[in-house]
């Protein structure tokens, strides 16, 4: 499975390998929750920590993400709507699940080759 999160430049894949460098990788667990999404933030997201779950404005806070980028961040969610990976900022803890042997990786956004022309 393969996509490009729109409006992000962000592009996401399913791979039986850890991703290349510059690109994010999660290894899936064998009882990871399917299917998974990728969207960007909505209010109410909650995400899986070691010690239960907090909300996902919270963690994005505690991160230093700057107000004006975190509606342009990836967000992974699995099947019961619970955030399990903020490609590029958080991972979840290690897990004592099996590795499914599947990486979801995470490319993000190149360099803009667009250019704006001086005054």
């Amino acid at each position: 499975a393969t996509g490009v999160l729109e409006g992000t430049g962000w592009a996401f894949r399913v791979a039986v390998h850890a991703p290349p460098e510059g690109v994010h990788g999660l290894a899936l667990a064998g009882d990871v929750n399917w299917p998974l999404t990728v969207r960007t933030r909505k209010p109410g997201d909650k995400v899986r920590m070691s010690a239960g779950q907090r909300r996902l404005q919270d963690v994005l806070v505690d991160l230093r993400v700057p107000a004006e980028s975190r509606d342009s961040r990836p967000v992974v969610l699995d099947a019961s709507g619970t955030v399990v990976w903020l490609p590029g900022l958080w991972m979840p803890p290690p897990g004592r699940a099996d590795v499914s042997g599947h990486y979801l990786w995470a490319t993000p956004p190149g360099p803009s080759i667009q250019r704006t022309p001086s005054l």
